[in-house]
């Protein structure tokens, strides 16, 4: 006992864990049009059951066939990232599964069966209407036993959280994190609720930074991504996405639905998320705005990125005008469309529907992208989201040569 008590021990200091971002794969609105059942003129609508008409699954095959449609789609497009991720995707590996939902449309159905009758309501309806049923199915489908569970509902700013929430995970001890993000919003409650705020195009267009720019267009969305642990991503020789580099997210009490017209925390979340990444504002070659088209958000976000990168502007873009507002799903799955293109183009997303001379002049000294696509200079980038309740989030993404 003495010799060993007088044993001196020198603390071992673990190496800090990466984070890769390693695929998205998503799921979004083919066009925005009006719907006959929605009190609003524009909605972005998945036809769900198209998506799963040629799937089975090799698991759950019972289960799969009860659940809602937006909900077989996440089962298959978890099994699709398992097939194009064999070597990485071991269900005895220590997994985290990350998600967050707005099931509206299904949460309307079994209101309107429990009316009629309460016997009408499906047995699988907990799986829709709990926050837990995303994870439940993801690891059903992989065939995960023990995993690191959360849901979270940060709305618009959720698919950010949720990569912040990876890269903890990652630092925790989690070799491979499955997020999960669903909207479906084709719901008459939702969508009149949405109409009430005033928030909704009435030109059926979403015009970021426009002087005229009148609203955004709700849509439905799904996204699927994996993010690994930099040793794995070594020993498999994985080639992965981005590093996520650095993460801030703060929520503020300002207001219900609208936003602080300061965008104080809109700023403080991104200088966390740079001091995090340990870089300066100059090294930000690329800024994804949340871009929604009404009023009040594209005035904040311009004051925020000008006093934040007025000296050396990055370029700007704005993803929504291309499959509507997905709320939930919304950052993810503008994320990987932006990322396709950087990877597979070397170019940059324009904002399609504001021309030059339609800026609006708070938003005039923006490196906006607009009409056509520019080349990606490489390095870092930043993406921006903000929500109802004062959610707001930001991540820096190291885009690897």
């Amino acid at each position: 006992m003495t010799a060993i008590a007088n044993m001196s021990y020198k603390p071992q200091t673990m190496k800090k864990e990466e984070a890769f971002l390693i695929d998205i794969l998503t799921i979004e609105a083919e066009r925005l049009e009006p719907h006959p059942e929605l009190p609003v003129p524009y909605y972005g609508a998945i036809q769900w059951e198209k998506h799963v008409q040629d799937f089975t699954p090799d698991k759950e095959k019972n289960l799969f066939r009860r659940l809602h449609p937006s909900l077989q789609n996440l089962m298959r497009m978890t099994s699709i990232l398992r097939d194009k991720h064999p070597s990485l995707m071991d269900p005895r590996r220590r997994w985290a599964i990350l998600t967050a939902s707005q099931l509206e449309k299904e949460r309307d159905q079994e209101h309107l069966r429990a009316l009629e009758s309460p016997r009408k309501v499906t047995p699988t309806a907990g799986l829709a209407l709990t926050a837990t049923g995303l994870n439940f199915l993801i690891a059903r489908t992989l065939d995960i036993r023990f995993y690191q569970g959360e849901s979270i509902a940060h709305v618009c700013a959720s698919g950010n959280h949720l990569l912040k929430m990876a890269r903890d995970a990652i630092r925790e001890g989690a070799h491979l994190v499955l997020i999960a993000s669903i909207n479906n919003m084709a719901s008459i409650v939702r969508a009149a609720y949405h109409n009430r705020l005033g928030i909704i195009s009435k030109k059926g267009v979403i015009r970021p930074f426009h002087k005229d720019r009148d609203g955004t267009i709700m849509a439905d969305g799904l996204a699927v991504a994996l993010v690994a642990s930099s040793s794995l991503v070594k020993a498999t020789g994985t080639p992965p996405l981005a590093r996520i580099a650095g993460a801030g997210g703060l929520a503020d009490a300002y207001h219900m639905y609208g936003l602080d017209p300061e965008g104080e925390v809109l700023q403080l979340s991104i200088e966390k998320a740079l001091s995090e990444a340990g870089i300066l504002t100059p090294e930000v070659r690329v800024i994804k705005s949340h871009g929604t088209g009404t009023q009040q958000n594209d005035a904040v976000e311009a004051g925020v990125i000008k006093r934040l990168f007025s000296r050396h502007p990055p370029y700007v873009t704005a993803l929504k005008p291309y499959f509507g507002h997905s709320v939930v799903a919304s950052a993810l799955v503008e994320l990987s469309h932006l990322l396709k293109n950087i990877n597979e183009r070397n170019e940059i997303v324009p904002i399609h529907t504001t021309s030059p001379e339609d800026v609006d002049p708070q938003c005039k000294d923006l490196n906006l992208v607009l009409e056509s696509p520019c080349a990606f200079p490489g390095g870092y980038l930043l993406s921006l989201a903000a929500g109802f309740g004062g959610f707001h989030s930001a991540v820096v993404l190291e885009i690897l040569p």
